[in-house]
């Protein structure tokens, strides 16, 4: 028990390094922080498992442009470190922030319409280069 709440402080300690922002929000309740910090709160849940592999969908989405920016540059850090990411995102530029490689899916069916890695890809995206 004693070895489990260690382990869940080093967890917790590990997250407020990334999203120091967080500790300064440790007494506030979920729902009252901003857009932004609840993403950051969700990541950080997400990360108190140690994944080897981060899924995340949208993670900018609705939230400010600083917030944006702050999570893009984590989840590049977390990337960096070893931490393989998974990011399902609408928009082509904060892909072009994190990703080594971009997979596009254009219709209904989710078919591949690009698969490159990421310099190609946003060179295609902007020059129009639909299928």
């Amino acid at each position: 028990l004693i070895r489990d709440r260690e382990k869940i402080e080093r967890s917790r300690e590990y997250v407020f390094t990334i999203f120091p922002r967080l500790r300064e929000r440790l007494k506030q309740v979920a729902g009252t922080l901003s857009g932004g910090e609840q993403q950051m709160l969700a990541i950080g849940r997400a990360l108190m498992s140690q994944p080897r592999l981060l899924m995340l969908d949208e993670p900018t989405r609705g939230i400010d442009v600083a917030a944006k920016f702050e999570i893009l540059e984590k989840v590049a850090e977390l990337r960096r470190a070893g931490t393989a990411v998974l990011l399902a995102s609408s928009e082509t530029a904060e892909l072009a922030r994190v990703c080594d490689k971009v997979t596009i899916l254009r219709d209904h069916q989710s078919r591949v319409t690009l698969d490159e890695p990421t310099e190609e890809a946003i060179i295609h995206e902007l020059s129009g280069g639909h299928e």
